[in-house]
C-alpha cells in the first residue's frame, strides 16, 4: 500500500526596498534586517484590503467577523478561550536577506528642514533636540520570500489570493515607520522565477486591473477597496528620494491650505494637536508609494481607500474627508 503525500505548494517573492525603511526592534536598532513578523502585518493590511467584496452581502458585523475567521485561517491567529478557532495559518513565512552587508542610512531626510518634502513625510523620524535621527535601510536593499503552504489546511484559491495580496503591497505599500508616507516602499521584483518589474504604463494597467474588481463594491468599515478607491500616480524621477520629496512638497503645500480648518486636517489622520488627544488614533486613508519601473526610474503614487465611518467616537463625527479625496483625485494639484 503506497501512502501519497501532497507536496506542499511554495511561493517565492523578491522585493527591493526602494526608499529608506525605518524598521527595527523595539529600541529601533534595524540590526535584524526585515523581520518575518512585520511582512506578515503588511500582508495582514493587504489581504484586509482586498477583501471586504467577499463579505458585503452581510450584516457590517457578521462580515467583520466572517473576515476575522477568515484572516485567522489564512495567517494565523492566538487561540481563543473555547479552542474554536486561532493556531497556525496555511503557509509558514521565512525571509532571506544578507543582514551583515545591509547598509544604513542616518541623515535622510534631512533634520531641521520643514520646508523640504520627504522631511514632512517623514515627521517623528527625525532627530528633534536631544533624540537622534532614526537609522533606515538604504533603499536598493533587496529580501526574499518564501511561503511554503501547508496541504493539509490550504484550500482551493488560498494561493492564488495571497500571491493578489503580495502584489498589492507590492503595488501601494511598504513597511516600517511612515511607510504609508512612502518611506520603505517596497516593489516586487521577481515571483517564483519570473521578473514581475513593470513599466509606468504597465504599473498604471496593474492597478486599473485590480481597481476594476470593486467597481461594485460598496465603501467598507475599515480601510479598504471599494468603489470609492481612488489611484493617482504623481511625480516620476531617476531617483526615488527626489520623487518622494517632490510629492511631499506638493502634500505640504496642500496641507498648508487647511489652516484654522482642524476637521479637514483630521482626514488625513489622527492624532492631531489641535483635538488635544493623542490617544485618539486614525490612519489616513490616503497612503503614498515610490515603486520602482523597469527602465531604473521611480514614480510616487498615492491610493485612497476610504472607509464608512471616519472614527467611531462621536467627538470626531463632524470630521470630512472630503479635502483628502481632492487632493488623492488631483484637482487640488
Amino acid at each position: 500500500m503506497s501512502l501519497n503525500f501532497k507536496e506542499p505548494h511554495i511561493i517565492r517573492a523578491t522585493y527591493r526596498i526602494v526608499t529608506p525603511m525605518f524598521i527595527g526592534d523595539a529600541n529601533q536598532n534595524t540590526t535584524d534586517g526585515v523581520r518575518p513578523p512585520s511582512v506578515k502585518g503588511a500582508l495582514r493590511f493587504w489581504w484586509r484590503a482586498l477583501s471586504w467584496g467577499k463579505f458585503q452581502g452581510m450584516s457590517a458585523s457578521e462580515a467583520l467577523k466572517a473576515l476575522n475567521l477568515e484572516e485567522a485561517r489564512l495567517f494565523g491567529a492566538a487561540m481563543n478561550a473555547e479552542k474554536v478557532t486561532g493556531g497556525q495559518g496555511v503557509f509558514l513565512l521565512s525571509i532571506q536577506q544578507d543582514i551583515a552587508s545591509q547598509q544604513k542610512v542616518y541623515d535622510w531626510p534631512p533634520e531641521k528642514k520643514p520646508e523640504h518634502g520627504a522631511s514632512f513625510m517623514a515627521y517623528g523620524l527625525l532627530g528633534e533636540g536631544d533624540d537622534d535621527h532614526r537609522g533606515a535601510i538604504i533603499e536598493g536593499t533587496e529580501f526574499s520570500l518564501k511561503l511554503v503552504f501547508n496541504p493539509k489546511r490550504m484550500v482551493d484559491g488560498d494561493v492564488a489570493e495571497i500571491e493578489k495580496t503580495l502584489e498589492a503591497w507590492s503595488l501601494f505599500g511598504g513597511l516600517g515607520g511612515r511607510s504609508r508616507r512612502g518611506m520603505g516602499s517596497v516593489t516586487q521584483i521577481s515571483l517564483n522565477g519570473e521578473n514581475t518589474l513593470l513599466t509606468k504604463a504597465s504599473y498604471q494597467d496593474r492597478v486599473e486591473a485590480l481597481l476594476g474588481d470593486y467597481s461594485e463594491v460598496s465603501t467598507s468599515p475599515y480601510t479598504a477597496f471599494s468603489k470609492d478607491s481612488v489611484h493617482r500616480t504623481v511625480d516620476s524621477n531617476r531617483k526615488a528620494r527626489e520623487a518622494l520629496t517632490k510629492t511631499g512638497s506638493r502634500y505640504k503645500e496642500f496641507r498648508s491650505t487647511l489652516k484654522g480648518q482642524s476637521f479637514a486636517k483630521a482626514g488625513f489622520g489622527l492624532p492631531l494637536k489641535e483635538f488635544g488627544d493623542e490617544k485618539q488614533r486614525r490612519a489616513s486613508p490616503l497612503i503614498f508609494h515610490v515603486h520602482e519601473l523597469e527602465n531604473e526610474s521611480f514614480t510616487t503614487a498615492m491610493i485612497y481607500l476610504p472607509s464608512s465611518q471616519f472614527h467611531f467616537d462621536e467627538k470626531y463625527s463632524g470630521i470630512k474627508i472630503d479635502k483628502v479625496a481632492e487632493f488623492a483625485r488631483g484637482s487640488a494639484v
